[in-house]
């Protein structure tokens, strides 16, 4: 599966972050802009992300680098809590804020492109392909590609994405359609996955597109792909539960010219279904956890051959730690309190005499 990372030039950016004063998490993001077609070297960039942060409107603010050594406080417009998301996300509650600035050029850009960028301090923990799920506090980064040409023929159109929707499916083929923007001037338009970034050219670490991981990880039959003309996503196969992530870069031309390109990033959970998921296993002992990523509580389901009261349960830190040992499991059942734990990545261990297996879940 091709990857597209943006190339930036050699601009210097600055590391720049919500200036709400709350760390928040990102749990998806995009950036999009317009142009004004009366002042070509007027702009409008909107950046959209989902935390679950549900801030003071009057508080929510952000910083842009616009490109030209110029950076400003862009003011949150809108608050909104999504409600599917946070139906889904163990507990937590998802908001979605838009912020929308406005910045005049004094000039054209030298190599024919400004770059808007925005940094937030935070991305959500433990997503299963960055860096195996060992990704912790990593920032979250956004770019924008702008074009700008004063003796352009035809209008400038905005080039947007549909609103944010943080993903979620219960090992069943995922898609995700409708990503065809606004786009009157019958410019072309072609998608590609983006690798998720850090800072300007600097990529998460140890990436892998999700069906790329669930083949490192044992699954024979999976793809994850995008329509390069419409944007529609498929997975057929999810294979693992956990929070996969992947980016969009959404790039425009107009007679064979690249006139703009914006980036959108989110998050696709694979749920266990409380009934009938199983995860892979050793021996003949199979386990299902529930919620996974969990806030408050933790639970489980056994089917083993391990014999009733042999069990021995604990939690394991990713360095090794045993941090909990004290999960007591009862007609094949536990739940176990895990809100004093750390956000990040965990291993629940179970064992007996002669049969053991361990599965990951994610605290947030």
């Amino acid at each position: 599966m091709k990857l597209s990372l943006i190339i930036l030039g050699l601009l210097a950016q600055s590391i720049l972050y919500a200036c709400g004063g709350i760390s928040q998490q990102v749990y998806s993001g995009k950036i999009e802009y317009s142009i004004d077609s009366a002042n070509p070297l007027a702009c409008v960039v909107t950046i959209t992300m989902d935390f679950d942060v549900n801030e003071s409107l009057r508080n929510d603010s952000i910083w842009v680098n616009w490109g030209d050594n110029q950076v400003q406080i862009v003011r949150g417009v809108s608050i909104t809590k999504d409600t599917v998301a946070s139906a889904n996300t163990g507990g937590v509650d998802i908001y979605t804020h838009v912020y929308s600035g406005s910045h005049t050029y004094a000039t054209l850009p030298s190599g024919g492109y400004y770059f808007v960028s925005f940094q937030n301090e935070y991305r959500i923990n433990g997503v299963s392909n960055i860096a195996s799920g060992d990704g912790i506090n990593l920032p979250f980064y956004l770019v924008a590609q702008i074009g700008m040409d004063t003796n352009s023929s035809g209008e400038y159109k905005p080039l947007v994405f549909p609103p944010l929707a943080i993903g979620f499916t219960n090992f069943e083929t995922y898609t995700q359609a409708g990503l065809v923007p606004d786009n009157e001037s019958g410019d072309s338009l072609v998608y590609v996955f983006n690798t998720p970034l850090e800072t300007v050219n600097n990529p998460v670490p140890e990436y892998q597109l999700p069906d790329q991981f669930c083949i490192a990880n044992g699954s024979s039959a999976d793809s994850f792909t995008m329509d390069a003309v419409n944007g529609n996503v498929v997975w057929n196969s999810p294979c693992l539960q956990g929070i996969y992530c992947f980016g969009t870069l959404l790039s425009k031309y107009r007679n064979g010219k690249l006139t703009g390109a914006i980036m959108r990033e989110q998050n696709i959970y694979v749920l266990a279904s409380y009934v009938n998921s199983v995860q892979t296993i050793k021996g003949s002992t199979t386990l299902t956890l529930y919620p996974n990523p969990g806030h408050q509580t933790l639970s489980g389901i056994i089917n083993s051959d391990i014999k009733e009261g042999s069990e021995k349960c604990e939690i394991i830190s990713p360095d090794g730690r045993v941090v909990s040992d004290n999960i007591v499991v009862k007609n094949g059942r536990f739940e176990t309190d895990i809100s004093q734990l750390s956000d990040g990545v965990y291993f629940l261990h179970l064992h007996g005499t002669t049969d053991a297996t361990t599965l990951k879940f994610i605290k947030q």
